[in-house]
């Protein structure tokens, strides 16, 4: 029964990986570094996942479980260095590929003792192996936890960034129990262990929805983001909320053909970086989201008016700033629901 709920949820995984790497490859623009850590990482959980489902020799199937794990947890530390230093040092990279190097030896090792079929001498080395492998969990995870420390306590509460990813990185941390958890189910040459599989099949369900649901001002950075002075309010005095409010929704910014973050700045005569930081930082949707939003709001509004009786769908969508009812129809379909034309003969 338990060897079948694994199956089912390892399946499960693999297809939420994918649509996950997908949106990644797709929304994620920049920093490309960034982007190629996430991108690595899913992919690792799924050549895990899919290591669970193909191999069924329990003895080689122990090297392709654990091979991916430790580039993962590599990647994982990097991504959260980056996010706080922007940048890696090189002793820490060089630290991590003398890690991979003994780790990836040991593995070896591991595979050829396991095809001698020496269950004595596998299980001398076994020993060993795990008490390696439990000393590079307890560093990784005593230098993530230290990292994620410093991105919420090392800066002020002041700063706009560290509000974003605060909640975002703590919900991380959950998956270290889990992960530990695992490695808590003993590993055999003869048995697949599946309450462990599914120990790490919630594991690697948390890092795809972290994945996820990551704030929305990191698909796209412009500038060197750190998590220093310049994301405190103080150094935004250029722009409100109030400001954006005011030009772009009470003076119908929305409506404007060329709508742009470009053009808006300019508008508000501030830099196009101002005003970037600024959007990204206070708005979870991309600015061409937020204008059909708003264009989808106000053709609901002004196809009710009397001074708009007997235009056509496509006449009211380019007064409400869309180029055509084509262009009207996908943003009206995501925001509201159904189309232009069942709205109206359903509301008279």
């Amino acid at each position: 029964m338990i060897a079948t709920v694994a199956t089912y949820l390892n399946y499960f995984l693999i297809l939420l990986s994918l649509i996950v790497l997908v949106e990644v490859l797709v929304v994620f623009k920049r920093p490309f570094i960034l982007k190629i850590h996430l991108v690595l990482l899913i992919i690792c959980i799924i050549l895990s996942t899919v290591g669970y489902l193909i191999i069924s020799d329990p003895k080689y199937s122990l090297f392709y479980f654990d091979s991916a794990k430790p580039i993962m947890g590599i990647l994982t530390i990097n991504f959260f260095l980056i996010l706080c230093d922007h940048s890696l040092k090189r002793k820490v990279i060089l630290f991590e590929v003398i890690m991979l190097i003994v780790t990836y030896t040991l593995f070896f090792i591991r595979l050829r003792i396991i095809s001698t079929s020496n269950s004595l001498v596998y299980g001398v080395f076994n020993t060993q192996f795990q008490i390696i492998a439990t000393i590079a969990r307890v560093i990784f995870t005593a230098f993530l936890v230290f990292t994620v420390f410093r991105i919420l306590k090392k800066y002020n509460e002041e700063n706009i960034y560290f509000k974003k990813i605060k909640n975002w990185s703590i919900f991380f941390m959950a998956c270290i129990p889990l992960a530990w958890g695992a490695n808590l189910f003993k590993l055999s040459l003869l048995v697949i262990n599946y309450e462990r599989q599914i120990f790490l099949f919630f594991a690697f369900l948390l890092v795809n929805i972290f994945i996820l649901y990551r704030p929305k001002f990191l698909n796209n950075f412009t500038l060197d983001i750190t998590l220093g002075n310049a994301f405190n309010k103080s150094n935004l005095f250029e722009i409100t909320i109030e400001d954006f409010d005011k030009i772009f929704y009470e003076g119908y910014y929305y409506l404007n053909k060329d709508a742009s973050m470009d053009n808006l700045a300019k508008q508000l005569n501030i830099p196009f970086e101002t005003f970037h930081n600024f959007f990204y930082i206070n708005y979870d949707i991309s600015f061409v989201e937020i204008v059909n939003k708003a264009r989808v709001a106000y053709f609901l509004k002004i196809i009710k008016d009397e001074k708009y009786k007997g235009f056509t769908i496509d006449a009211i969508a380019q007064e409400a700033g869309f180029s055509s009812r084509h262009h009207l129809y996908p943003p009206f379909k995501k925001y509201h629901g159904g189309t232009p034309s069942t709205y109206i003969k359903k509301n008279g």
